[in-house]
């Protein structure tokens, strides 16, 4: 639970997502990562730095620069 809480707390505009990363990380959960791993083209990298354990500060805002842009 405390990933979902996680993910909700960067997805919070889609808490959908959230919901989809925390079933991608449950299915993952006895994969092994070993040694160094690099995420490439696999999103922005918050999937692997939750499911590492890594947590955001409450201040990081995954959607910091959404706007209308013309």
């Amino acid at each position: 639970m405390s990933i979902l809480k996680e993910l909700l707390n960067v997805y919070w505009l889609r808490p959908e997502t959230a919901l989809w990363r925390a079933l991608d990380i449950e299915t993952m959960k006895d994969f092994k990562v070993t040694g160094r791993s690099l995420d490439l083209g696999c999103g922005d990298g918050v999937l692997s730095f939750i499911r590492g354990g890594g947590k955001f500060d409450i201040s990081f805002d995954d959607y910091q620069s959404i706007g209308i842009t013309r």
